[in-house]
């Protein structure tokens, strides 16, 4: 019995061709089947499992994902030494990598069912849409001139253009004078891209409130360095600030007026509307520190001290030129 079986293993695989498998998968590649179903794909085209690990010829396929979530599959058959008998690459027209396994167990199947691999070897498999070689009794077509390339053409500027822009902005600020001012500033930056640099002057008009037995009446007159940067809507500057403050006292026996000089320091954010490519509407919200206090004295008592910081909030008009 065990001599009759050894007989009948031989004859069958005399009959039967058969290679060594090598099958492999690349990243993203969960979606196509694994080696056992490529093996059940390919013997349900040859009618048997042809993948025999003592097989002189071997097959190695791999799949991998390709551009455009497409799929790509790669087949080479070797003879006994190793050798590159040949090779095929296969790409899935869309994302069906179903469709591709198949394709591969055919290809796969017709080169291994084969009885000797010089076909093979002859005649390795064609690369897809691989050009024919000419015959080697015609000579070779002279090769084309290569086109002469024509002078590059002086790319566009990619600089922003510079222009000039002008405001008139209505302000509100507390902490400089007992109540609440309203004010008026009015300004001009040459601006390039997403910086600029402006001068602004503002005027607060007396804002008056009652202090013990007279009224005092705190004013503004200044001007302003305003260097920005703008992002998109939104923009952000530092201003320094240097100018003149007057104090008037009413509503005494002696009425009198003084100014001192004032400066300070701060930061504006704010966000910008255009309407067009010469208008805009803004909004801001100052914030600046004042280093140098000033007191309003009415006879010897004082009545009224600028606070260390003061603040402020702006509707502005713009117009650009």
């Amino acid at each position: 019995m065990l001599g009759l079986g050894l007989v009948f293993m031989t004859n069958v695989s005399s009959a039967s061709p058969s290679a060594k498998l090598v099958f492999a998968r690349g990243a993203e590649t969960s979606a196509c089947p694994d080696e056992a179903g490529f093996r059940s794909a390919v013997a349900a085209r040859v009618g048997y499992d042809p993948f025999f690990p003592y097989a002189k010829r071997t097959v190695v396929t791999r799949i991998d994902a390709a551009a455009g979530g497409r799929f790509r599959a790669r087949m080479e058959v070797l003879d006994e030494s190793g050798a590159l008998l040949g090779e095929k690459v296969f790409v899935s027209s869309q994302g069906d990598c179903e469709e591709l396994v198949r394709t591969l167990a055919l290809a796969v199947s017709l080169a291994i069912d084969v009885a000797d691999p010089p076909p093979l070897a002859s005649e390795p498999l064609p690369e897809p849409a691989a050009k024919a070689a000419p015959p080697a009794s015609e000579p070779p077509p002279p090769a084309a001139e290569a086109p002469r390339p024509e002078r590059a053409k002086e790319a566009p500027s990619t600089s922003s253009p510079a222009f000039a822009e002008a405001w008139l902005t209505a302000r509100g600020s507390v902490g400089l004078a007992p109540a609440a001012s309203l004010g008026l500033a009015l300004g001009a930056a040459f601006r390039r891209g997403a910086w600029s640099l402006g001068l602004e002057g503002r005027y607060d008009p007396p804002s008056s409130s009652d202090v013990g037995a007279g009224r005092i009446a705190i004013g503004l007159v200044a001007g302003s360095v305003v260097p920005c940067a703008s992002f998109r809507w939104l923009f952000g500057c530092v201003v320094g600030t240097a100018g003149r403050l007057a104090a008037d006292a009413s509503g005494i026996r002696n009425p009198s007026s003084d100014g001192a000089l004032f400066v300070a320091a701060g930061a504006r954010v704010g966000a910008e509307v255009g309407l067009s490519t010469s208008f805009a509407l803004r909004a801001a919200f100052d914030v600046a520190a004042v280093p140098i206090a000033h007191r309003v004295r009415i006879g010897s008592e004082d009545v009224y001290e600028t606070g260390p910081v003061f603040g402020s909030l702006g509707a502005s008009a713009v117009a650009r030129f």
